[in-house]
């Protein structure tokens, strides 16, 4: 009886620590100590870094010489992550990126990045007229979520797209994060 005693005694204590360790990853998890597993509980799809994730300035480049074989008068107009996203630091495995030119009215030219790889490119109708990217340049992708972050309400806001537009008058750039919350723009220049 006293030896059925101790191991039920055990067994208590066991799960005891099971709990108490899992309730302390939780809120370490919940509060932004353990990043690698905060998503897991705010529903952000966090993905591990890898070489296909890039930053929008990386797929800018990446685009930019075949939108200048398009027209050379190009500029950027849009650009939207797709795909998998990483929210530790705003690299995405996808983007779409649209330029227009002044000599190709009521035209833009859509490019696809992914993988680190030209996957489309085609001209559509699109209405809006690119701008070129400020002298000091844009923030980076990682920098407009922390800025996110900061605003009250968002600060666990599950972000689901990331836009990068001009201004209407091409004076300013702005990024439009989409999140579970609501859309929020924020000034995307440096």
């Amino acid at each position: 009886m006293l030896s059925k005693f101790n191991l039920n005694k055990k067994i208590i204590i066991l799960l005891a620590v099971i709990i108490l360790i899992g309730a302390m990853v939780s809120f370490l998890a919940l509060f932004g100590y353990l990043p690698w597993l905060s998503g897991i509980f705010s529903g952000e799809k966090i993905v591990e870094e890898d070489i296909n994730l890039i930053t929008s300035a990386e797929a800018i480049e990446f685009a930019k010489p075949d939108a200048l074989n398009w027209k050379p008068d190009a500029k950027l107009a849009q650009i939207n992550a797709k795909g998998k996203m990483s929210l530790i630091s705003g690299k995405n495995d996808s983007w779409i990126l649209i330029f227009s030119s002044p000599s190709a009215e009521n035209k833009g030219y859509e490019i696809s990045v992914s993988n680190r790889q030209i996957v489309s490119k085609k001209e559509i109708v699109f209405r809006r007229q690119g701008a070129d990217l400020p002298e000091n340049g844009l923030i980076g992708d990682e920098e407009a979520i922390k800025k996110l972050r900061e605003i009250s309400g968002y600060e666990s806001a599950t972000v689901q797209s990331v836009e990068l537009i001009p201004s209407a008058d091409g004076k300013a750039w702005f990024y439009g994060i989409k999140t579970d919350k609501g859309v929020i723009t924020l000034p995307a220049e440096r």
